[in-house]
This record gives C-alpha cells, structure tokens and sequence, in this order.
C-alpha cells in the first residue's frame, strides 16, 4: 500500500505537463525575489528605478556571479519591508495555486493532461470550492513563511 502511493505519486513526473509549470512557478516565484533583492541597490546609480540603473545594477552583479544577489533573495535581506514581504507572499501563494490546481487531474489520476483553464474557471464554476482553496493555501503560505 505505501509502495503503491509513492510510485502514483512519482508517476507525475512523467508528464510533461508537470516540468512547464515547474518552469512557470519558478518564475512566479523567484523573479520577484531577485528584483527585490536588486532593489536594494537602488541608490547606487541614481535615485529612480529607471532601465538605465536596472541594467547597471544586472551587470555589476553579472560580473560579480550573483552571490551577494543570491544570498540577498533568498537569506531575507531585500528591500521593501513588509510591503516587500507582502508581495513575496502574494507571489508564493498565485504560483502555488497556479501549480495546484493546474496539476490537479494528474495529482489525482483523473486525466492524463493538465487542466490549463482549471485556476481560471474554478472561481465561476463552484466559489465555496475556490473559497476552501485559496484558504487553505493562504494558511499553508503563512505557516511556511513565518
């Protein structure tokens, strides 16, 4: 029996499916990291975020390998306060529940595609659904964060 769910659960990764919304999610979620941690420097270049000091500041840590960007994103040191950990957050929980629910017939063994329109139509279709959902990754996003 335990065997038995381990191998249906590994059988997810046969889809392809499950790598492009890897890909997705790992955007949702690291790029705003990244710009908050660039963020930071800011001020080295000038006073406003323009493209012109966001390129600088891309190529100073392009030479430098990214490990300060990198230690910065990931170890909690980026600009914006709360506010900025409000918006992680926000990007955590929209790339987990993009990823949920669009892997969920796979998950569950219902289909063997991905549903594309399922985070898109869940909310029109059965809110009480959508409502206990988001709840619960709001919950769980709150608990892993903090």
């Amino acid at each position: 029996m335990f065997w038995n769910s381990i191998f249906a659960g590994l059988k997810v990764l046969g889809y392809w499916e499950t790598y492009v919304v890897a890909v997705g999610m790992t955007i949702i979620v690291a790029f705003p990291k990244l710009y908050l941690a660039l963020l930071k420097d800011r001020y080295m270049y000038g006073g406003a975020l323009s493209p012109a000091p966001v390129w600088h500041l891309i190529r100073l840590h392009w030479i430098s390998g990214f490990e300060k960007l990198k230690e910065r994103a990931f170890k909690g040191h980026f600009a914006g306060g709360f506010k900025g950990f409000v918006v992680l957050g926000l990007a955590e929980f929209i790339g987990v529940y993009f990823a949920t629910l669009t892997l969920l017939p796979l998950m569950l063994g219902t289909g063997t595609h991905a549903d594309w329109a399922l985070p898109w139509t869940l909310p029109f279709h059965d809110i009480f659904l959508f409502l206990k959902i988001v709840g619960t990754l709001l919950i769980s996003i709150i608990i892993v964060i903090v």
